[in-house]
């Protein structure tokens, strides 16, 4: 028999524990508890819980008949059940998220004589928690809504693309009927209007092209492999050779056998573009691009710089943006303002960025961060 000493201590010890506390008998009738549980029941003090049962508690019987079915069962199986999460109404009426843990209060000869239980309210945890769900869930179908209008995208261009396309061709035939039978008839302002429609057609021919690869861009299964960037660059100067000599660019090529993990057609189309851009604005009387790396720890550095008229800080980021153009270039190169737009795409789906630094009346440099 324990001293009245040394019950008090020990309901101290109790008392102090954040956690509440409770201990039952074989019958779901209370033993004793901790003042956690005696403030959640409206008590005065630990001891006048005893006897009482939870039927006598300020929860509700839903709750009571749900508690006495938990103590039955640990009781009857002997096995603990841990990190109950429940509801438990407390003496104001206000209504908390618990966590419970009970397992079964044995004798000296390991007979169960009743449960023992404590818990902890985590009401705010529980409603962050919920909180946080409810918004996954919104934007969940918020992605599965702009994934289904990505779809509804992609098949309209493709529509688009198909049903305009049609149209143009007939319009490029007619012209050509045009130039072939009535030609000789027309006098200059007539040829010039021909040479409108044609360019015309051209240009909105190559949107419709170049629209259709921006909307497709990364919607195929890529495949990956080890490229070699110098080869890529090599291949796409080919393309450009004509351009390059009729504008006297003086080009300079300074990455040697640089392999890296990529797309070969996508990496060859990026540095196309940038090269092409390099080309079409750049007015300098002898024009410079220099095509080189720097090598990082990480990652591989390559730049695309030219000697050009530069672009203003206020439209640097701008030119990533689809159909955007600043100025018509001088050279009267045709563009459609998506080069750069799917120089940004081809970074993304290699998990690079793209970048510029320009200044005005001193040229142009764009970045590519390229990952090892």
């Amino acid at each position: 028999m324990k001293t009245f000493n040394e019950q008090k201590f020990i309901q101290l010890v109790l008392d102090s524990n954040p956690q509440g506390i409770f201990w039952k008998d074989k019958d779901s009738n209370f033993l004793g508890c901790n003042m956690v549980i005696a403030k959640l029941a409206g008590l005065k003090r630990p001891e006048d819980i005893v006897g009482k049962n939870d039927y006598d508690m300020p929860w509700s019987k839903e709750e009571s008949d749900f508690f006495r079915m938990v103590d039955r069962r640990v009781m009857e199986s002997g096995i603990p059940e841990l990190n109950i999460e429940e509801f438990i109404t407390n003496s104001d009426g206000e209504t908390d998220w618990i966590r419970t843990n009970k397992v079964p209060l044995k004798d000296e000869e390991g007979n169960i004589v009743g449960i023992l239980g404590t818990y902890e309210v985590i009401t705010v945890q529980k409603q962050l928690e919920l909180q946080l769900k409810k918004q996954n869930e919104i934007l969940q179908k918020a992605n599965d809504r702009l994934e289904q209008l990505n779809v509804d995208l992609e098949r309209f261009s493709y529509a688009t693309s198909h049903d305009l396309q049609e149209p143009l061709r007939t319009i490029g035939a007619f012209i050509g009927v045009i130039k072939n039978k009535y030609l000789l008839n027309l006098d200059e302002k007539g040829n010039q209007y021909i040479r409108f429609i044609e360019d015309g057609v051209s240009r909105m021919s190559n949107i419709i092209r170049n629209t259709l690869k921006y909307s497709k861009l990364g919607k195929e299964e890529l495949d990956f492999e080890l490229v070699n960037i110098n080869a890529i660059i090599d291949n796409r100067l080919i393309d450009l050779n004509m351009l390059i000599e009729e504008n006297n660019i003086d080009l300079v090529n300074e990455i040697n056998n640089i392999q890296i993990k990529g797309n070969p057609d996508l990496l060859g189309t990026l540095f196309y573009n940038l090269i092409l851009n390099a080309i079409k604005y750049n007015d300098n009387k002898c024009p410079e691009i220099t095509i080189g790396y720097l090598n990082q720890t990480d990652h591989y550095l390559f730049y695309v710089k030219d000697n050009g008229k530069g672009i203003p800080e206020k439209f640097q980021d701008k030119i990533f943006e689809p159909y955007v153009r600043l100025d018509n270039n001088r050279k009267g190169l045709k563009g459609t303002g998506l080069g750069l737009s799917i120089c940004r795409r081809i970074m993304n789906l290699h998990n690079g960025k793209i970048w510029l630094k320009s200044i005005l009346g001193v040229g142009s440099t764009f970045f590519i961060e390229i990952p090892k």
